[in-house]
């Protein structure tokens, strides 16, 4: 009980420091800085999306050199049984995935965009005071 609350505690912590770490790269001069972790999100998605579609294409086949010197492949001794995913399956393997593990990208997509449309006007602010004088 005690170990799923602190697991929850550093959980939030580092999702809250992480949104915390944006609207500060954002508010930077650059605008660079802000993209930084809505691309470090959205390739962490891809391996993900990449991992499960490999996972699910492993042959459950060994190649070994007979006696003869001929690479033969061969069903592996552990090879696990699993059906074969269909058309529609395979499709789903990837969408929902992808859709879930870019949560973070699109949070960390609008906190940048909404930081960097206020510094925009800020900046417009101060450009239309400077004519004035």
């Amino acid at each position: 009980m005690r170990f799923a609350f602190v697991t929850i505690v550093i959980v939030l912590g580092f999702g809250v420091g992480s949104i915390l770490l944006q609207i500060f790269l954002s508010k930077m001069e650059s605008k660079w800085p802000g993209l930084i972790l809505p691309i470090i999100a959205f390739l962490l998605s891809l391996t993900v999306v990449l991992a499960n579609v490999l996972f699910y294409e492993v042959q459950d086949t060994v190649e070994v050199i007979s006696e003869s010197g001929q690479i033969v492949s061969q069903p592996a001794e552990n090879a696990l049984t699993r059906p074969v995913p269909t058309v529609g399956e395979r499709i789903l393997l990837v969408i929902i995935p992808f859709i879930l593990c870019n949560i973070p990208t699109v949070v960390y997509i609008s906190i940048y965009f909404g930081v960097r449309e206020k510094h925009r006007q800020e900046h417009l602010l101060k450009r239309m005071t400077a004519q004035d004088l």
